[in-house]
């Protein structure tokens, strides 16, 4: 499954569309579960392999450059 927020947020050319409340909701979750401090509040000694995993499924997933992209839309956006 792609991660449908990052590849939706590149190529839309909605301004508002990291305001909507799941957007910000579904980022906020992947800042907990990749937070060292976080994660091992939560899952203990087996967090690191879960950052891990997670971080590996999200390259895989062309996240961080689809993330790259929607964030300099909006930067462009708000500077226009």
């Amino acid at each position: 499954m792609r991660t449908l927020l990052a590849t939706s947020c590149a190529h839309s050319s909605d301004p508002d569309l990291f305001r909507a409340p799941a957007s910000l909701h579904h980022l906020r979750i992947l800042d907990v579960l990749l937070s060292p401090t976080a994660s091992a509040q939560a899952m203990g000694a087996r967090a690191e392999d879960l950052r891990i995993n997670i971080s590996i499924y999200l390259l895989r997933h062309d996240l961080y450059p689809l993330l790259a992209k929607a964030l300099g839309n909006i930067v462009r956006r708000s500077l226009s």
